[in-house]
């Protein structure tokens, strides 16, 4: 077995980096390898397209963990290639380097002010004709209940190992994904389970202790 992941800064593991996540946490407890496809500031979109990539060539002992996040993020293409940044806070540097954002920055060599600076000078312009033109509330629900769903079901009839869960508890119309779903539709999100408020990320001990939920679950499905 080998678990992969996917999913936004939850599953990136903002303010702990990425190899204290809890992907890399829940391998530890399955003694197994993984990869960590969680990419701050991402997409549904983007959790979907990288999930469908990843189970093209699937080895079905393996297991994949989904992380749904916020329906109102949206991919944006620009001569640059994809953007994934979140349209209503792009400039909220804490969606893509956690509270701590000096420190995360540091630590990459990287300069806040500088960074902040060259974000909004390059990219408010292209975010704030997309805000005007696009972005609709009840679409961008109806558009991640759509991709959340679609696989959701895919793996199913696959037969494929699969977790589901929400990062936030405000990512959806929660009742609506689960009378398409089952138990592999985790109904507590990883916020509400580490208590974590909302806007910040879970710490080392809330992967931690995700991981070993998550760990329950797998074999309550009998994963292993």
């Amino acid at each position: 077995m080998k678990v992969y992941s996917v999913g936004c800064s939850f599953t990136e593991g903002s303010g702990v980096g990425r190899a204290n996540a809890y992907t890399r946490h829940l391998a530890d407890l399955l003694n197994c390898k993984y990869d960590n496809f969680g990419e701050s500031g991402h997409s549904n979109l983007y959790i979907f397209r990288k999930a469908i990539e990843l189970i093209r060539n699937w080895n079905k002992e393996d297991l994949l963990i989904v992380q749904w996040t916020a329906p109102i993020r949206q991919e944006l293409i620009t001569s640059d290639g994809y953007l994934f940044y979140p349209p209503s806070n792009f400039t909220d540097l804490s969606y893509l380097y956690g509270q701590n954002v000096k420190h995360e920055l540091k630590l990459l060599g990287l300069d806040n002010e500088i960074i902040e600076k060259e974000i909004q000078q390059k990219f408010e312009p292209i975010l704030a004709n997309h805000n005007e033109n696009f972005i609709n509330e009840k679409y961008q629900y109806e558009m991640s209940f759509g991709y959340q769903i679609a696989l959701f079901n895919l793996l199913e009839n696959l037969g494929y190992k699969h977790i589901h869960f929400y990062g936030w508890g405000m990512e959806c119309k929660i009742d609506d994904v689960y009378n398409f779903a089952n138990e592999k539709f985790i109904k507590e999100t990883f916020q509400e389970y580490t208590n974590t408020t909302f806007g910040e990320h879970p710490n080392q001990q809330g992967h931690i202790d995700w991981s070993k939920y998550l760990f329950e679950n797998v074999k309550k499905l009998s994963y292993i």
